[in-house]
């Protein structure tokens, strides 16, 4: 009888740790819950709408997908309207990161803690631009600063590297501080190519822009570089790239800056990455928009007390 209970007795018990051994191995091969405790389960990208908000969000979305994947946290963007609505919303901390141009970068981090991550380097193997001023060929308009006088000038915007603050700064350079009275008419087209078209179609006589608009201009229409001639190119500057908020913990910010660096590494980022037009991401430092800050300390603006600005490239109107 003893032997009986003692067999019903380990019978019993081997069914009990058979059936825990069972639910401890069920749990640890579960896929573990999303890291939320470090901040909040959503990360918000903000982004300029530079062309159709649905085509933008389309584009960006994979690279979402795979930050999603790899980050744990989920990744979203939030097309905003302007710069000035992107700064707001980081200020507010309602976004926690966003691509930025070289000079709204630039203002950005002298109004608020931001931290560079990241940049694309593009197809054309290039990470950088630089801004163009030029002019049509066979027009007696030269390096010749003089030639320059009482002629038309298409810049692009008023927040932009290329398209405004280096042609001014190359003015500035040579002593002509007031830049509207220089010349005989000073508009902003709205866009790179929209400049570069304005000097081609003799609307006006100089234009800045962006070095990559131009050559691939060129390159589509050898018309334009058969009639216009570059006169001076600035130095090389970030192009757009993604900067965070600093109080984003720096674990956090690192496994995101490692995530996208590494993303050329593997068949499924490669893919992505060449979709949305580039060969990699490249790291990116706060020292790299110096030639940004250069430009602009000559001109005697303060960053911290600089209004930000529409940010689109849909500006139309005249200095004078």
């Amino acid at each position: 009888m003893k032997k009986l209970w003692l067999t019903i007795f380990l019978s019993v018990l081997l069914i009990f740790v058979s059936i825990t051994g069972c639910t401890s191995q069920s749990a640890t091969s579960s896929p573990p819950e999303r890291k939320t405790t470090v901040w909040p389960e959503d990360f918000i990208i903000a982004l300029i709408p530079e062309q159709n908000i649905f085509a933008q969000k389309k584009r960006y979305q994979p690279i979402c997908d795979y930050l999603s994947k790899y980050l744990e946290y989920n990744v979203k963007t939030k097309v905003l309207e302007s710069y000035a609505a992107i700064y707001d919303q980081m200020k507010e901390k309602k976004v926690d990161a966003g691509f930025f141009g070289s000079f709204n970068y630039t203002l950005a981090h002298a109004k608020l803690d931001i931290v560079p991550v990241a940049r694309p380097l593009w197809l054309n193997g290039a990470s950088t631009y630089s801004g163009y001023i030029f002019t049509r060929k066979n027009t007696g308009i030269n390096l010749n600063i003089e030639t320059w006088k009482g002629k038309r000038l298409a810049l692009v915007h008023p927040y932009t590297t290329a398209g405004y603050f280096f042609p001014r700064w190359y003015l500035f350079q040579r002593e002509i501080n007031d830049m509207e009275s220089y010349f005989d008419k000073v508009f902003f087209s709205g866009s790179h190519d929209t400049a570069v078209l304005a000097v081609y179609n003799r609307e006006a006589d100089l234009g800045a822009a962006k070095n990559h608009i131009y050559n691939k201009m060129v390159r589509e229409n050898p018309k334009i570089g058969a009639e216009l001639v570059v006169l001076e190119e600035s130095r090389s500057v970030p192009s757009n790239g993604l900067a965070a908020r600093a109080d984003i913990p720096e674990g956090l910010r690192n496994k995101l800056k490692n995530i996208l660096l590494n993303m050329d590494q593997n068949e499924e980022g490669k893919k992505i990455l060449t979709d949305f037009g580039a060969i990699s991401f490249v790291e990116t430092n706060d020292s790299d928009y110096q030639p940004v800050r250069d430009m602009i300390a000559p001109l005697n603006i303060d960053l911290k007390t600089f209004t930000i600005g529409d940010g689109r490239h849909q500006y139309l109107g005249e200095i004078k």
